[in-house]
């Protein structure tokens, strides 16, 4: 059963939200909101789902907090077809593209199909084997490892030097960043990170890095005032 845009994207956005919560901090469904530009209706929905399928993930009503807790997660019952769903999530995600998340899935998808029940098992594998999931395309050497350099900037909040080649002229140059987010769309990557040349907010296409060199100098995401409307973000 091939799958639409729609599915996709919502698929690719449940395996973000389960990455970002795995990073040990609470974090409010309003950032969650504005990290995968949804809103925070959809956030509720999304974490909702999650729950269903054995995520036990904690959200506290009076301050917002939403996080995933560290113990080793059951499935004692559970709807196979939102097991499917999770899974095919998890498996047919273009972040799978990264070594490193593809390591990190094969061995979640083997943990959740271990932890059902055989008949169910049964039923769940038999929704993957009959489901067509493209490939992940695969990311140049290169842009891997700036996503790789970006995402422990990004956890250990510490800043970034991006040296950035912009087409069409090849102009090179760089700046002093404090990365935010990083989005997968349309199977290309992009960083969002306050920039101090331009003392804003700005997006940047991993295609056009040339490389990225996290430093020591630390830095506080509550403190960077971040944009309304993503569409006016500057991006290069």
């Amino acid at each position: 059963m091939p799958q639409n845009s729609g599915t996709t994207d919502r698929l690719e956005r449940l395996l973000q939200l389960v990455v970002l919560l795995q990073s040990g901090r609470r974090r409010s469904v309003s950032d969650l909101s504005i990290d995968l530009k949804v809103s925070r209706r959809t956030i509720f929905r999304d974490i909702a789902l999650l729950r269903d399928v054995g995520l036990p993930i904690v959200h506290q009503a009076d301050n917002g907090g939403v996080w995933l807790m560290k113990s080793r997660f059951q499935l004692p019952r559970i709807n196979p077809e939102k097991v499917s769903l999770l899974l095919m999530a998890i498996l047919s995600s273009s972040l799978r593209s990264l070594p490193e998340v593809e390591q990190l899935t094969d061995a979640f998808a083997a943990e959740v199909l271990d932890g059902l029940p055989a008949d169910q098992r049964m039923l769940v594998q038999r929704v993957l084997r009959a489901t067509q999931m493209e490939p992940p395309q695969p990311v140049e050497a290169s842009s891997q490892q700036c996503v790789v350099a970006l995402v422990k900037s990004i956890e250990t909040q510490k800043k970034a030097r991006l040296w950035v080649v912009s087409p069409p002229d090849e102009e090179a140059w760089s700046t002093l960043s404090s990365p935010l987010w990083l989005q997968l769309r349309d199977r290309h990557w992009k960083v969002f990170a306050h920039s101090s040349l331009h003392q804003q907010v700005c997006g940047f296409h991993i295609r056009n890095l040339e490389r990225v060199q996290v430093l020591d100098d630390d830095f506080d995401p509550q403190t960077i005032r971040r944009p309304r409307d993503f569409e006016t973000v500057p991006t290069y």
